[in-house]
């Protein structure tokens, strides 16, 4: 499958491997034919432009399968045009929390026990690439996901999957 990525003023075309490719494959061919630019964000996001010219997100293998079955709808034997853009800012919290701090959620009011300074030592979030410090959400049908508090709910990954939140680093995941 052949593939067109612009960084900037910069359009590379290359040939990815994998029928189809996933999305975990595209991000590392970007980083590759990308390596030596200084205009690659540590933290990236994939998008293409669809029928209707928005530009949309690549998030997950299921995003990407969509891209795929849109192009080939579109225009049989056309390329995957795809944009880097950097990928926005973790959202953190204006205040710390403690082990009395209180979270209002949909139901009402609940207390948690959140050290957001503690890190899951190796443990990188699938979402943003970020090494995860506070709460882990491990996915519980996967054999290696995760995500961090702040893209836990907001990248997409496959909805009929169970997450895991775990509060603290100490434990056999």
């Amino acid at each position: 499958m052949l593939i067109k990525v612009t960084l900037d003023t910069d359009v590379r075309r290359v040939e990815v491997d994998g029928n189809p490719p996933t999305y975990k494959y595209l991000r590392m061919t970007v980083r590759k034919l990308f390596a030596t630019s200084p205009n690659l964000p540590e933290r990236f996001v994939l998008k293409y432009t669809d029928d209707e010219n928005d530009a949309i997100s690549l998030t997950s293998d299921r995003e990407l399968a969509e891209a795929l079955h849109f192009l080939v709808a579109a225009k049989p034997r056309s390329f995957l045009r795809l944009s880097v853009h950097p990928a926005p800012p973790k959202a953190t919290n204006s205040t710390t929390a403690t082990p009395s701090s209180t979270t209002t959620t949909a139901v009402g009011t609940k207390s948690e026990a959140v050290n957001e300074g503690v890190a899951h030592e190796g443990v990188v979030c699938d979402g943003c690439n970020e090494a995860i410090k506070g709460i882990r959400y491990k996915c519980g049908m996967c054999a290696n996901f995760d995500f961090c508090a702040a893209c836990e709910g907001v990248v997409a990954h496959d909805q009929s999957h169970i997450f895991v939140k775990l509060r603290s680093p100490n434990n056999r995941y």
